[in-house]
């Protein structure tokens, strides 16, 4: 689907903790294709349809629309996260129960930064986590969160340092991704 949409990008690329890759994946070309998001949110409910779910949550923006569909399949509450000044936190008054079961979901994992601090935003709500959803694992399950966590596809693009990367030596113009934008 990532192929097919054109969300598989290949060439120089800054991510946003700093690395360099060889790629980089636009998720923003699938999860805006229903075609796409349903098929990918169906499978991820039906794995997690017997953890007793109450609340899904994503954050923004990827994660929100992934979050939405997978609740619409499991008939729970859907809850969004995003980024007020710089901390993560529920968006524009959700708010989760110290009794919700919540699977946390994100479109696309690298360093695993953003959902740790959703699975630790739930948890000081007093919530329990019982599992973490995501499209595709960039890290190839080199990334732990200590809950049951399901992934539909791994990828592994190239990743450096900035200050050993083998793609600026060979001075490839590098491109910047930021919010969805090259």
């Amino acid at each position: 689907m990532f192929e097919a949409s054109g969300g598989f990008l290949r060439g120089h690329f800054a991510l946003t903790s700093g690395a360099h890759s060889s790629g980089y994946v636009q998720s923003s070309q699938i999860l805006g294709r229903p075609e796409f998001t349903e098929p990918m949110a169906a499978d991820l409910a039906a794995r997690f349809a017997d953890a007793g779910v109450t609340a899904v949550v994503g954050p923004a923006l990827g994660g929100a629309i992934l979050a939405y569909a997978v609740g619409r399949r499991l008939g729970v509450r859907v809850v969004y996260a995003e980024r007020i000044q710089g901390i993560l936190s529920l968006a524009r008054g959700y708010q989760i129960a110290p009794d919700d079961r919540v699977l946390v979901v994100e479109d696309v994992l690298i360093t695993g930064r953003t959902i740790e601090e959703t699975i630790e935003m739930v948890r000081l709500a007093g919530a329990s986590v019982v599992g973490v959803g995501v499209i595709l694992d960039r890290s190839c399950g080199a990334v732990s969160f200590g809950v049951r966590s399901e992934y539909l596809a791994a990828y592994d693009f190239d990743v450096y340092p900035p200050d050993d990367c083998p793609l600026c030596r060979a001075n490839i113009p590098i491109r910047r991704p930021r919010y969805g934008r090259l």
